[in-house]
Formats: structure tokens, sequence, C-alpha cells
């Protein structure tokens, strides 16, 4: 299964639990490719990780929260899912 690990970790433990679940996805025969959303482009994010002979069955999305809202650059990513799978 080819699984999108979308993710922004402005303090790194998101990005240390985004590279674990990779890791682990991998170890069972899956591929799994990390987004980091902090610098790549929401608006585009979605279809970088398409790019491959194989779309995507499983995303993940991993974001701290502050003051119970999401960061700005996953927010924004959720917000145009729709676009790619159109």
């Amino acid at each position: 299964m080819n699984h999108v690990i979308a993710f922004c970790s402005p303090n790194g433990a998101t990005r240390q639990v985004a590279e674990v679940i990779k890791t682990r996805l991998r170890a069972l025969g899956d591929t799994a490719v990390l987004v980091d959303l902090a610098h790549t482009d929401p608006d585009q994010a979605m279809a970088s990780a398409m790019r491959g002979p194989e779309r995507p069955r499983c995303l993940w999305v991993g974001s701290p929260v502050y003051a119970d809202h999401m960061v700005p650059p996953v927010e924004r990513f959720l917000k145009n899912l729709a676009t790619p799978f159109d």
C-alpha cells in the first residue's frame, strides 16, 4: 500500500513521529512518503506526493495543536485536499 505522511513540526516532535511511522510502514513492505508542510507549499503538497506509479491509498496528517487549532500550513493543506482527487 502507498502512504503519504503530511506533517508540520515546529519543534521536531511531530517530525519524529512521522519518521517512526514511515519506518514501520516500510518494514511492513508498504511505501511511504513524507511531506513536510513547513517546507512545501501546502497548496502543492498533495500534487507532489501524487507523483509516481501508484496513487496514495492512505493519508496520514500530523500537526501540533495550539489553543484548539492546527498549525496554519496543515489547515491549508486539509482545505485543499479535494483538488488533487477530482
